[in-house]
């Protein structure tokens, strides 16, 4: 929707892309684990003040591994990037 800014009309386009995966397995019942990854990138253009262009790439990577060995023993690890 354009709005106005010093008697001229202002318009802002944006538009932003997420794609994502995830990879995830219960190799057993005391083994298991899930990777993923996501990102999104935004883009906004603004016709009367380029500096309020606005133009970034989120990302975010993950990795969660869980065992339960010896006597109910667990080892969890959560790496997050």
């Amino acid at each position: 929707m354009p709005g106005v800014y010093n008697g001229k009309e202002q318009v802002t386009n944006s538009w932003s892309l997420s794609p994502g995966f995830v990879l995830s397995s219960n190799i057993s019942n005391t083994l298991d684990f899930t990777l993923s990854y996501n990102a999104n990138y935004y883009d906004a253009k603004n016709n009367l003040l380029p500096n309020a262009n606005t133009t970034y790439l989120n990302q975010r990577g993950n990795f969660k591994f869980n065992w339960i060995f010896w006597k109910g023993f667990t080892l969890e690890s959560n790496l997050t990037y």
